[in-house]
Parts: structure tokens; sequence; C-alpha cells
């Protein structure tokens, strides 16, 4: 690991716990978020271990899941039911927020742009005569 990485240990293992590069950047002695969005661009090594440590979250994220439903096997109480159910949609849309970051990181940090459905004329040119 290069020497500009060393401390960055303790980020992958945030990361992996489900913190973000924002909320790890205002703990004391952690870098900066610019450093570390730097570290994405031009540090292969960080960038790979960022995703190893993404993915471990979104894991971590689907076996709760797994847990929260297994714990609903015998319920009859509704209330349960319903908010384990919204525990578990608020599961799914965090595990495939984390799977869009690490889709994003992959590119090459590049967000992928929707091409518009509708493509507009072009604006006439209009001409003025001064008199």
């Amino acid at each position: 690991m290069s020497s500009k990485l060393r401390g960055s240990a303790r980020v992958y293992r945030r990361l992996s716990e489900g913190a973000s590069l924002h909320t790890i950047s205002r703990e004391a002695d952690e870098p900066s978020l610019a450093q570390m969005r730097k570290w994405l661009i031009d540090s292969e090594e960080f960038r790979e271990r960022y995703l190893v440590a993404r993915e471990v979250h979104a894991e971590r994220l689907r076996d709760d899941m797994c847990r929260i439903a297994g714990d609903l096997k015998n319920a009859t109480d509704p209330v349960r039911i319903d908010s384990a159910r919204l525990r578990v949609e608020v599961y799914k849309d965090a595990v495939a927020a984390v799977e869009r970051d690490c889709a994003r990181v992959r590119g090459g940090g590049k967000r992928p742009r929707e091409k518009a459905e509708v493509e507009l004329p072009p604006l006439p040119i209009v001409r003025f005569r001064y008199v």
C-alpha cells in the first residue's frame, strides 16, 4: 500500500460498516472528502478496496433483510408484519444505492447520462435589421 493511502484501512472498515465518504471525512484524523474523492479517481488500489468495502456493506444489508424476514416466520400481528415489510423495502433501496455507487465508481466516476426522450428542433435564426 502506498504511503499516501496508509491511513485508509480505517476508511475501508467504516465503508464496510455503512458510513459514507462524507461521514468519514467529518471524523477526526480522517482524510478530507476532497482527498478521498481524488483517491477514487487517481488510485486504482483505493478504488478497488473501496468497491470491496461497499460490496461487503451491501452483503450485510442483504443479510439483515433475510434476518428480518426470518423473524416473521410465525408472525400474525399485522402491525409487526407491515413494519418488517417497510424495513425490508428500505434495505432494498439502500442495497440498490450501494450497487449504483459501485457501478458509477467502476465506470470511472462518470454517471451515465440519459438521452432526452424528445428531440427538440433547432432554434430558428432571427435576423434583425437596424433602420
